[in-house]
């Protein structure tokens, strides 16, 4: 079994007895339980009769505990066991007992100790519990975690994603279900052999046409020094790669014309380096809107009301395009263009969200006045945080400002 998934299961506290590792006498389960408790405080509360050796060093990868190993083979291999520092102690206690002033017996390590009975673990020790299992039961437990994964709408951590990679490439008979597209789209840049797309495409199945732009942005932030997308210069196999993917989006009906329009000039200049072609109907008629004149993007048709000062049909437009949550992200920009309170109302009522995230950290920010202060920015892109404090001189600039009234008023 891979390494990663053993390490994996051991942050469940589970070891996994390997279908290939041999059995030995129980003494030698016993002798591996006892050093389990004794180094690292792990109770086995079940399959303790499948423990081996072999667990121990992983146990101690995992805890980063320092196991001594041999360093002079004269000596007997219990003393071998012992550290230098314990070593020293020894050679104390010899010397104290050669002059008669103790008896270091079983029950004791001072002469001033109460007796004590001495068990495998050591005093103090922080309990773990753990079970072992077999192989079998493992695939079972993986297979569900690396599904509760993927079911996830959140970016996966490297751990996480190194997991459920290497699941998915060993199982290539598995359909998955992915809701992450930012998983989506690692998957199909990290899988990828060139000139042979039918296994990996099945990752595409959870994109739509306007990803290829995620893609794309992916694709040359990891595999080129110039992470701009508006000067590509693209190797042949990834230009085939996005080709590919925009077929099989294409062909499948997965094209969301209105999201494509919001990136429509790096649409142009992606068409134009990949010479893009296609034969289907529906293909044609994105490539002439990408190449047209006309921009029928949600966020076009929201700034042309807002400049007409049709708030309410702005406010419709952004909701019906991209739901409640983009209404409350946009709630200072609409609130410092009303001007009657009727207007006010009307976004407020189209302000139903689930969001619970947003929704209190809108409510702190109005109740604690920091509509005036400068505002703290927190962009996540690969995986990385970038975070931009407002300026001065941004903040004097700001167009969306609102009155502290109608601050007090969107807190109530």
């Amino acid at each position: 079994m891979e390494k990663l998934y053993k390490e994996y299961l051991f942050q469940k506290h589970l070891f996994v007895k390997e279908k290939e590792t041999e059995m030995r006498n129980a003494a030698d389960a016993f002798a591996t339980g006892y050093a389990m408790a004794n180094l690292f405080g792990i109770r086995i509360t079940a399959g303790g009769k499948m423990l081996t050796p072999d667990m121990i060093a992983l146990a101690a990868q995992q805890l980063g505990v320092n196991v001594p190993q041999p360093f002079y083979t004269g000596f007997p291999e219990s003393v071998r066991a012992l550290s230098p520092t314990q070593l020293l102690f020894d050679q104390q206690i010899h010397y104290l007992r050669t002059y008669g002033f103790g008896d270091f017996s079983e029950g004791k390590r001072s002469i001033l100790e109460e007796d004590v009975i001495r068990t495998a673990f050591q005093e103090n020790a922080k309990i773990r519990e753990f079970s072992v299992i077999t192989e079998q039961e493992a695939e079972m437990i993986l297979a569900q975690a690396v599904e509760q994964l993927l079911a996830g709408t959140r970016p996966l951590s490297d751990e996480q994603y190194l997991l459920v990679r290497t699941w998915l490439t060993e199982h290539r008979e598995v359909t998955p279900d992915i809701a992450s597209k930012n998983t989506a789209i690692r998957l199909l840049l990290d899988t990828r052999v060139t000139g042979q797309y039918e296994d990996i495409l099945r990752y595409a199945d959870f994109l739509v046409l306007s990803d290829v732009m995620k893609l794309l942005d992916e694709m040359v932030f990891t595999g080129y020094e110039n992470p701009s997308l508006k000067k590509l210069n693209l190797r042949n196999q990834d230009r085939k790669l996005l080709t590919a993917v925009m077929d099989h989006l294409i062909v499948n009906g997965r094209i969301d014309l209105k999201n494509c329009y919001e990136k429509k000039k790096l649409w142009n200049g992606l068409l134009h380096h990949l010479h893009y072609q296609t034969k289907a109907p529906e293909g044609a008629a994105f490539l002439n809107a990408m190449r047209g004149k006309e921009n029928e993007s949600v966020f076009s048709a929201f700034e042309k009301s807002m400049k007409e000062k049709q708030i309410r049909e702005a406010v419709d437009i952004l909701q019906k395009g991209k739901g409640s949550s983009m209404v409350l992200r946009s709630l200072n920009y609409l609130i410092s263009r009303c001007e009657n309170m009727e207007d006010v109302d009307y976004i407020v009522s189209r302000m139903d969200s689930k969001n619970v995230i947003l929704l209190l950290q809108l409510l702190l920010r109005y109740s604690r006045g920091e509509n005036a202060k400068a505002r703290t920015f927190a962009f996540n892109r690969h995986n990385q945080l970038t975070v931009h404090k407002e300026t001065e001189a941004e903040q004097k600039a700001r167009k969306s400002m609102i009155t502290v009234g109608q601050a007090e008023y969107l807190q109530k």
